[in-house]
């Protein structure tokens, strides 16, 4: 089990280790499988949505969401088409943190690029903290 993301220790400007990841034609088919759809003819195009999920494992893959933690706002961008078979490198960094009358917010940028060092998709997040206990 890895331990919950800390709101303490997310500064602006911290940046999470940069993540490896590789989109197999495996990957797709369990992908789509999970949507109930098949794939059109030998088509090895990433779905957008699954490079969005992919996102969120720039700052997952070593830690978890903090219980009762809220996913208040996301924005996403794609830059091109990611194709099976690419290696794909997730980083992300936190830009901001807030504490408001209790309301705790994190808000972080992932950005994932080709080995090759191409902008694939950015996705922009603000995670709610729950209350100190």
């Amino acid at each position: 089990m890895t331990a919950p993301l800390d709101f303490d220790k997310l500064e602006p400007g911290f940046s999470f280790t940069p993540v490896q990841l590789s989109i197999t034609r495996a990957m797709l088919r369990a992908y789509d499988r999970a949507l109930g759809r098949s794939r059109r003819g030998s088509s090895l195009a990433v779905p957008p949505a699954l490079l969005a999920v992919l996102t969120r494992r720039s700052y997952l893959s070593r830690h978890s969401m903090p219980p009762g933690g809220v996913l208040l706002h996301q924005g996403l961008s794609w830059e091109r088409i990611a194709w099976a078979g690419e290696e794909i490198t997730g980083q992300a960094v936190v830009l901001d943190r807030s504490e408001d009358h209790g309301r705790r917010a994190v808000t972080l940028r992932s950005v994932l690029r080709t080995a090759r060092g191409e902008l694939l998709a950015t996705a922009t997040v603000k995670i709610g903290w729950p209350e100190r206990a």
